[in-house]
């Protein structure tokens, strides 16, 4: 074995790498999935100045009417950790912030975690009642339109953003007037933290109405910033276009880790734009990537189409959809009218985002396909926990440094998921021979129908998103007298015409699976409750149409 191993080196076939037993673990178990060593990761205080080293007199942020350079935005980050400091904030403490993404809650983000304080984003449409449960904030930040509510129900000193436009706002309360406070104050010395220290806690969900809390260290969100980057090859003259909120973990981490790892600029849409207003932003911002979820894409595509032709699109180099099974009929369009591909990625706030992803060249064969293992160890299991072959669908486990170390102050909800390191997702998933991996659903996306037949929601889901009449949908399960049975919801782009629609939809899936999958109720509302990651909010669904 020596001398095999000595030959091995000598003609560089080998390396001898220092690794710890959760490296040695992902090396050895499964010998075709691709090891790489982790970096140790910095805390994000000398991450964001290493970024600014590299990238100074790069555009960091722009809005439709300002833009800051990396000095710049660096310049009032420090102002800011100034601020805090003096306002007697330590390491450890929690900063809530209710806001939608601009550039203020940008430099709010980087001097808290700079500072070792737990930023807690949460988003403005959550019941932040609920969300504050089990977190006690030392500082709130909230935009206007949601401060009185978040100083309420936070009990801390809150700040409000500068929307000078909005008629909530007041002078005296917001984020300037506090900065102008301490412009003159002396700061004491401080404690910066490492990168194991926690740097955000951010919110599941809430799909089903119990939404849990993940805490994520410094090491793990620039370990996810530095995978998105190296897998989609983000430079330095790209311009991300910020859908997401800091609440949702894609949003959090491109906006803030994968820009400042590229030197990229951060274009932020205007809040409450519509798809034609996000369209017109694009085309003029000559925006090339985007991440967004597959509905995104499709009223991009209309929006383009009735602006005049989807060479408009042309920019954008890197579309990336997450958060749902990308229809096959979406992908083929995307591709067809702007000439670039439309890739698939997979990832959980549990697992600090990205962990599976298609990367650029992916030649996917099936709209189920979410890609390759990134950074992670994966596994397909039964319900006893085996390892299933190639082909047979089992639930979805991932294990690597990724992986959350358990929800806030909610052991039993961790016992459930976590397991020797091993995160079980709750997803449905099958190797293929490839080693790339189909998606096919939540395990409770399972329903089994009073007939004894049993249907994946998915299924449904994806007949729905070839329907042209309709804008957006949602499929839920609904109990009803100890039986479950199928609902669904959709907003019909023309309200005269809800009866035929629903006779459409009824028609497709019995055309299509089977007379046993035809829902009990097909219903037109106005509008789809979403939360975080774009996710439907069922409960919501269900309570206000079938249990009101």
């Amino acid at each position: 074995m020596q001398s095999f191993l000595e030959a091995a080196w000598r003609l560089d076939l080998a390396q001898a790498l220092p690794v710890d037993h959760t490296g040695f673990r992902l090396q050895t178990l499964l010998g075709r999935q691709q090891y790489l060593p982790e970096k140790q990761e910095q805390a994000l205080n000398s991450f964001w100045k290493q970024a600014v080293k590299w990238h100074s007199g790069e555009t960091w942020v722009q809005t439709a009417r300002e833009s800051l350079s990396f000095q710049q935005g660096d310049e009032l980050i420090e102002l800011t950790k100034k601020a805090l400091i003096c306002e007697g904030l330590m390491k450890g403490d929690k900063l809530l912030l209710c806001t939608d993404i601009h550039y203020e809650t940008l430099i709010i983000f980087w001097a808290a975690v700079s500072l070792g304080m737990i930023v807690v984003p949460i988003s403005p449409k959550a019941s932040i009642g609920n969300s504050l449960k089990t977190i006690s904030p030392s500082m709130a930040i909230a935009d206007p339109e949601f401060y009185q509510t978040v100083a309420a129900y936070a009990k801390c000193r809150t700040i409000m953003t500068d929307i000078t436009d909005d008629p909530l706002y007041e002078s005296a309360k917001s984020f300037e007037t506090f900065l102008s406070t301490f412009l003159e104050a002396e700061v004491p010395a401080y404690d910066y933290g490492s990168g194991e220290d926690i740097a955000v806690i951010l919110s599941t969900t809430g799909s089903t109405g119990n939404p849990k809390l993940i805490p994520l260290t410094h090491a793990q969100l620039i370990r996810s910033g530095r995978l998105m980057t190296e897998t989609y090859h983000w430079k330095k003259k790209d311009r991300y276009y910020g859908l997401g909120g800091l609440e949702t973990m894609s949003g959090l981490r491109n906006a803030t880790v994968c820009v400042a790892e590229a030197g990229a600029t951060c274009i932020l849409p205007e809040p409450g734009n519509n798809i034609h207003q996000h369209f017109e932003m694009i085309r003029q911002e000559r925006i090339t990537i985007i991440t967004a979820n597959p509905l995104f894409f499709r009223q991009l595509l209309f929006a383009a189409h009735t602006a005049g032709g989807t060479n408009s699109l042309a920019e954008i180099r890197l579309a990336l959809c997450t958060g749902n099974v990308l229809p096959a009929r979406i992908r083929e369009e995307w591709k067809t009218k702007t000439g670039s591909g439309l890739l698939n990625y997979y990832g959980l706030t549990e697992t600090s985002g990205i962990c599976i992803a298609e990367p650029p060249g992916f030649q996917y064969l099936d709209e189920r396909s979410i890609g390759l293992p990134a950074g992670c160890l994966v596994r397909i299991t039964d319900e006893k926990g085996n390892q299933l072959p190639p082909g047979e669908v089992g639930q979805l486990t991932i294990y690597g440094a990724g992986i959350f170390e358990g929800y806030y102050q909610n052991e039993q909800a961790t016992e459930k998921v976590l397991k020797q390191g091993w995160f079980s997702s709750g997803d449905l998933a099958a190797f293929q021979e490839d080693g790339s991996i189909f998606l096919h659903g939540r395990m409770s996306d399972l329903v089994k129908l009073p007939s004894g037949e049993r249907i994946e929601l998915s299924a449904i889901e994806e007949l729905m998103s070839d329907i042209d009449l309709i804008t957006d949908w949602a499929v839920c399960p609904v109990m009803e007298y100890e039986k479950e049975f199928i609902a669904v919801f959709f907003v019909p782009k023309e309200k005269a015409r809800a009866e035929e629609i629903q006779e459409v939809i009824k028609e497709r899936i019995m055309t299509r699976i089977g007379m046993f999958a035809v829902p009990k109720l097909v219903a037109a509302v106005d509008y789809i409750p979403r939360g975080n990651h774009n996710k439907v909010l069922r409960s919501a669904l269900t309570n206000k149409f079938i249990n009101a």
